[in-house]
């Protein structure tokens, strides 16, 4: 199945094997415990400072020409007949807030 996936990892420690050794782009990782009233299960949360995240993001030379800031709609074909949602940008949201922008 790894073959077959393409996967660089066979379980979830060698994932995190190599997660550990990525570099660290958008800050560090901060951990937090999460415990609920109704469970005495302990959650534990991974995350990053989103600000960071995204600012690391915008700087990252390789994906900024990917990057879509505006909205956009997308057709099967020149009938317009059939529109095609597979990105946000391409969604009803992204685009009537971009609309109201303008």
């Amino acid at each position: 199945m790894i073959e077959k996936l393409g996967l660089s990892y066979n379980n979830t420690r060698s994932l995190h094997q190599k997660l550990d050794c990525m570099p660290e782009k958008a800050g560090e990782w901060k951990v937090r415990k999460l415990r609920f009233n109704d469970t005495e299960d302990v959650f534990t949360i991974r995350y990053r400072d989103p600000v960071a995240a995204i600012k690391s993001l915008w700087k990252d030379i390789q994906l900024s020409p990917e990057m879509v800031f505006a909205g956009c709609k997308v057709f099967s074909d020149e009938t317009q007949k059939n529109r095609i949602f597979s990105e946000m940008w391409t969604g009803k949201w992204w685009h009537a807030l971009q609309v109201r922008l303008y």
